[in-house]
């Protein structure tokens, strides 16, 4: 199952990717897409989750321990997320821990590094372009910053845009309006704090937040409203990455777009390239402002109308602009529409045209329900349909202007549209937050069980019955005979048949090789693991293998540290003599 390089696959190629936390939706989304990226190529996953590198002493068991298990005798290549694993230890620290890879085919995310191909984002121009609009657009004058931390590299980069805008500009850049955090929601809320007390209470001196990712902003956000400092009337507020969140806030959250699927499915593309011909190209992608209400920027207004034109001209103008209408559809949906089949975007113009120039209201409506009804089914988030919506309405502003009576209907057939799919969202969220509720009993009950597990024979019962009922089949628990040295270990629960016998003591195993050699026989490929650390008082006593999906990430998390207390409840089996 894990033979030489073909762990998890027998002879198929395997991925490696080194990865702080997965419980953070940044993470977890480029997860998301190198996964993606590996499943296209037919390639296993193996994702080291071992927290941040660690500067110096650390009192306690040092959880990164877990990235000496990847390697060249277990992987093809690897996947590095270096801008978070920075965070302690800088962009230096992070080479140095990857020349332990040298010669293992090796894509960074987030920070470029020597001899090895690198997958980035254009952080000065996306942050300036943000800066630029609360500043030009907003017309903010006192503009305060929260950073990263301050050994990350990405971080700097937003932050020397931010300052460069405001050079620009002639506006302060005094040192009182940057405040660091560490990317968390949790220090976005504490920045928060520190401004008001630099500030004042409400904040009165200051126009506007910008903030280096989307979690410190939603942290400040939440900060303020507990203030009672109105958004966006009284503060402006920005974030940069758009994570899924950030459409969900109150106000929602403006913020410069970071396609987090696309980097991480090029960095599994660049891994696979440089494994064949030893070569791959640095990538840097440009990223997007989206506009929405949290910076005070209002809904698309259409233009005055003129009364005199006919609907001749408006259908003259309007396949003039089919194919870019069509077009930008397609990019608004940003690769989401799968579900509702080829040609979408045209039968959804195609719909609404017909309807204008017939002059009734019987075709887009159901059009764009049937559209809900199938992203529904398949659990894309509704928010989309209305960005679609919204682009739509946009691109047919300009074409609309000559033919009042075509722009009324439109409206008209816009409001009913935007009500049905708001009643659809509506009921999507009612089902969400049953499944929310129903999984975190679950995931609560499961943690529950598996803690209270007595020795490894009842441990190993628990696991074979949680785990199906959280959607995941895989999982092994191996520890180590010496608690912090991987060299030996032993499989002490699997939920392969027969791979742990009730009453036998399990054979020592090269812990590097993440399983026993007997279990190293499955071919095939597409199958991916989280890889991570049974931590115990004062060092990493083991490794767990979970089944990898993109939806159970942070179930991974809350499992391995469950698994962990119940091995720091009892001591693992000796070998027989």
């Amino acid at each position: 199952m894990l033979r030489s390089k073909n762990r998890l696959g027998g002879r198929g190629t395997t991925i490696g990717v080194i990865v702080d936390w997965l419980g953070d939706p940044y993470q977890a989304t480029l997860c998301d897409g190198i996964e993606q990226g590996a499943a296209d190529a037919g390639a296993n996953l193996l994702v080291f989750v071992g927290g941040p590198l660690q500067a110096g002493t650390q009192e306690g068991p040092r959880s990164e321990q877990l990235y000496e298990l990847a390697g060249p005798h277990i992987l093809s290549g690897l996947v590095v997320l270096s801008s978070t694993l920075s965070h302690k230890v800088g962009v230096l620290g992070v080479r140095d821990f990857c020349e332990r890879y040298t010669g293992l085919p090796l894509c960074s995310v987030g920070v470029p590094l020597r001899s090895a191909p690198s997958v980035t984002i254009d952080n000065e121009a996306g942050m300036a372009t943000l800066v630029e609009h609360v500043v030009d657009h907003h017309q903010c004058k006192r503009v305060a910053f929260i950073s990263g931390p301050p050994a990350n590299a990405e971080s700097e980069l937003r932050v020397q845009a931010y300052q460069g805008v405001l050079a620009k500009h002639g506006l302060s850049r005094s040192d009182d309006l940057l405040v660091a955090g560490d990317f968390r929601m949790e220090s976005g809320a504490a920045a928060v704090r520190t401004l008001s007390k630099r500030f004042g209470a409400s904040l009165d001196r200051l126009d506007a937040i910008v903030a280096a990712n989307d979690n410190m902003a939603i942290g400040a956000m939440d900060e303020l409203r507990k203030l009672g400092v109105s958004m966006p009337e009284r503060l402006v507020v920005v974030g940069f990455d758009d994570i899924e969140e950030a459409r969900l806030t109150e106000p929602s959250l403006t913020t410069s777009r970071q396609p987090l699927a696309r980097l991480g499915r090029e960095a599994a593309r660049r891994v696979l390239q440089r494994q064949n011909d030893g070569d791959a190209m640095d990538l840097k992608i440009s990223t997007e402002l989206v506009v929405r209400q949290s910076c005070g920027c209002s809904a698309l207004v259409l233009g005055r109308r003129t009364a005199s034109q006919s609907n001749e001209r408006f259908m003259s103008a309007l396949m003039m602009h089919r194919e870019r209408i069509t077009a930008q559809l397609g990019r608004a949906a940003r690769g989401r529409f799968s579900a509702a089949g080829d040609g979408w975007e045209r039968s959804l113009l195609s719909a609404l045209t017909d309807d204008l120039i017939a002059g009734t209201a019987q075709r887009f409506l159901p059009a764009t329900e049937r559209l809900t009804q199938r992203l529904a089914a398949a659990r894309v988030d509704l928010n989309a349909v209305d960005e679609v919506l919204t682009v739509l309405r946009e691109e047919l502003a300009p074409v609309l202007q000559s033919a009042p009576d075509a722009y009324r209907l439109a409206e008209d057939l816009f409001h009913a549209v935007r009500l049905a799919t708001s009643a659809a969202l509506q009921r999507g969220l009612g089902r969400a937050q049953l499944e929310l509720t129903r999984w975190a009993r679950k995931i609560a009950g499961a943690c529950n069980s598996l803690a209270a597990a007595r020795d490894f024979a009842e441990l190993g019962l628990r696991v074979r019955q949680v785990l199906p009922e959280l959607g995941l089949s895989s999982c092994f628990v191996c520890v180590y005979d010496t608690p912090g040295d991987a060299n030996q270990a032993r499989l002490v629960v699997s939920t392969e048949p027969d791979a742990t016998k009730p009453g036998t003591s399990p054979k020592a195993f090269r812990g590097r090789d993440l399983l026993p050699p007997e279990l190293a026989s499955m071919d095939g490929g597409g199958r991916s693991f989280a890889v991570l650390p049974l931590l115990g008082e004062d060092a990493v006593t083991g490794h767990v293998l979970l089944e990898y999906k993109a939806q159970h990430a942070f179930s991974c998390g809350v499992l391995a540290e469950a698994l962990s207390i119940a091995v720091r409840n009892f001591h693992a089996p000796r070998a027989s003599a």
